[in-house]
């Protein structure tokens, strides 16, 4: 996932702390010696034998926080992190002063309690917080995926954001699935208390919801595939959702394992004589839907990305005044599809940067206050969108 990469109190991204925050204890305490009583709980909710004794590990909370930042390190290139930054702020997903490059270099190791190492095959978690059952069933869970379905080799093929956050809704969504068996089998409690909720690392919207996603539409998207085909899930492991659109529409799943569809039309390569591309990436439905949410609504938001084909975002950088451009362009099905986006993308354009746009325009040009040279074009399946710093 080029958002970000991280097994951090869930298999594949960064969770917020909304799934995983207990209050932090002085003691030290040994979260490890329930994992072998739940493993046995979670291999009967699962139906996934345990192939091999489930490892886990124990780490302060000074070495904890030092190992999911190496993790993190490992699975995030520096260079990506920081063109991220660039590009998320450019288009909106995070402002001006959220330090994303800081937080998820090194401080994401503070922002959650407990994760699934892929690499070593283990369960670590902090010995300075109590870890509910709920966590630890969910750790367990990925493990026994890792055991039935090798996550490396699962996640191996993705190139961009959309198709991370689509495969991580499939491995996100039978853990907290099996964790909402676990928590009615136990009667216990649904709700996990937070007392800590100034934490200047926490992702802002529409950020957040992103990394929400596979924990809330992956639930959906799972539980559809287990009651279309609950005698065998090998399938959706052996090829998994592609695209987030996938998992918003899981018809659209079937239909492609199903029939022979076209491919998206994908665009020409981008060429700026001053201009050197530093990144690429492929964002997809949902974060589209997400960006318009929080700056249009959410009827405009959905209809934004309805329709969605494929996109892609390049961020280039000039050769001479190290100044940035960015091009961000989407593809749709069909033309209304087009005028939709550009509905939620006017609205946008009044509330981010209070330039009111006209109802029937199909494309503009403006030099915003902030420095940039803001620029949309539109054709009958297409919307580019640039962003150069003047």
């Amino acid at each position: 996932m080029k958002l970000i990469k991280l097994i951090v109190c869930g298999a594949t991204a960064f969770l917020p702390l909304m799934l995983c925050y207990t209050p932090l204890r002085a003691e030290v305490i040994d979260n490890c010696n329930r994992i072998e009583l739940l493993t046995k709980s979670t291999e009967l909710l699962s139906g996934l034998n345990v192939k091999q004794e489930v490892e886990c590990q124990t780490l302060n909370g000074a070495d904890y926080s030092l190992y999911a930042a190496k993790l993190s390190a490992t699975l995030n290139d520096e260079a990506d992190l920081r063109a991220q930054e660039i590009s998320y702020k450019l288009i909106g997903l995070i402002p001006d002063d959220y330090r994303y490059f800081d937080c998820f270099s090194g401080e994401i190791g503070n922002l959650s309690h407990a994760l699934y190492d892929r690499n070593t095959k283990k369960i670590i978690l902090r010995s300075d917080t109590q870890i509910e059952d709920k966590i630890l069933v969910h750790e367990i869970l990925h493990a026994l995926q890792d055991q039935h379905h090798n996550l490396e080799q699962l996640r191996s093929g993705i190139k961009d954001s959309d198709h991370d956050l689509a495969v991580s809704a499939l491995i996100e969504g039978q853990a907290m699935v099996i964790e909402e068996a676990y928590l009615e089998s136990a009667s216990v409690d649904r709700k996990t208390k937070l007392e800590d909720s100034k934490i200047d690392c926490m992702p802002p919207e529409p950020l957040f919801s992103i990394f929400l996603f596979p924990y809330e539409w992956g639930v959906r998207f799972f539980k559809i595939i287990q009651k279309a085909d609950s005698d065998n899930l090998e399938r959706v492991f052996s090829d998994p959702p592609m695209t987030t659109s996938e998992v918003l529409y899981p018809e659209e799943y079937f239909a492609r394992l199903n029939s022979e569809t076209l491919s998206p039309k994908h665009f020409l390569k981008s060429s700026f004589p001053d201009y050197t591309k530093v990144y690429s990436d492929v964002l997809g439905e949902y974060v589209i839907r997400s960006l318009f949410r929080t700056r249009a609504n959410r009827t405009l938001a959905i209809l934004a990305g309805k329709g969605w084909t494929t996109d892609l975002l390049e961020l280039f950088k000039n050769k001479k005044d190290q100044s940035y451009m960015l091009l961000w362009r989407i593809r749709f099905a069909k033309s209304h599809d087009v005028k939709e986006f550009l509905t939620a993308l006017k609205l946008y354009s009044q509330n981010h940067f209070n330039l009111p746009v006209d109802l029937e325009a199909t494309a503009w040009v403006a030099e915003l206050p902030s420095g940039l040279m803001y620029e949309v074009d539109s054709g009958t399946d297409w919307v580019s969108i640039k962003y150069t710093q003047l």
